[in-house]
């Protein structure tokens, strides 16, 4: 259908077509601010907004893209990648937006995730979110230093208690509850502790 709108700019149609099919909703920006309530819908297709869109004249409503893998939330599926790619992306020292097109919002129970303006994201960051279709990690640096904040914040603020309770879970020698190492000398350990932070993600933000 983007063919066949009126008025659509070369530009704005490469912007639409380089994020059209990745994982992700398309949403209305309504006053700068974009509709993340559950009174307004969010679309698979930027169709129907952009429509609206154009119909406005661009004067009150902006078209906007949420990536599925820029957000975090406890109980979502993208784990510490979201929240990797979301503090990526929000950095403004390493994601210049000059224009103030990328937006933080409220993602989930207690998450964060971007909508993005399409009109106004700097065409290198949309590139960076297409690309995650083939690589879901915009730096494996942020990635890595997350898993490793999150693995000695769990474990150091266990009680000896709770660390033992861990230890006999995985059935796992007690005696390393009193070792602030064990996390890095135990493989099964260490797992156990990234798949509690994949699944709240929170924690580690």
């Amino acid at each position: 259908m983007l063919n066949t709108l009126p008025k659509l700019s070369p530009e704005l149609f490469r912007r639409i077509d380089l994020l059209n099919g990745c994982q992700g909703h398309w949403l209305l920006i309504r006053d700068g601010e974009p509709d993340v309530d559950c009174s307004h819908q969010w679309y698979q297709s930027p169709d129907e907004p952009l429509q609206a869109c154009l119909e406005d004249k661009w004067r009150r409503l902006s078209l906007g893209f949420a990536p599925s893998y820029c957000g975090y939330s406890d109980y979502s599926n993208t784990g510490l990648v979201g929240l990797a790619n979301f503090n990526c992306i929000t950095d403004t020292a390493s994601t210049p937006d000059p224009f103030g097109g990328i937006l933080d919002v409220g993602y989930g129970w207690n998450g964060r995730g971007v909508i993005l303006d399409l009109r106004f994201t700097p065409f290198e960051v949309l590139e960076s979110i297409a690309a995650l279709e083939g690589y879901p990690l915009i730096s494996d640096d942020e990635h890595s230093q997350l898993e490793c904040d999150g693995i000695a914040k769990l474990w150091g603020e266990d009680s000896v208690a709770d660390r033992v309770n861990t230890l006999q879970g995985l059935d796992l020698c007690i005696f390393a509850a009193r070792r602030d190492s064990a996390p890095w000398e135990l493989d099964i350990l260490r797992e156990s502790l990234i798949e509690q932070l994949n699944s709240y993600p929170t924690i580690a933000a």
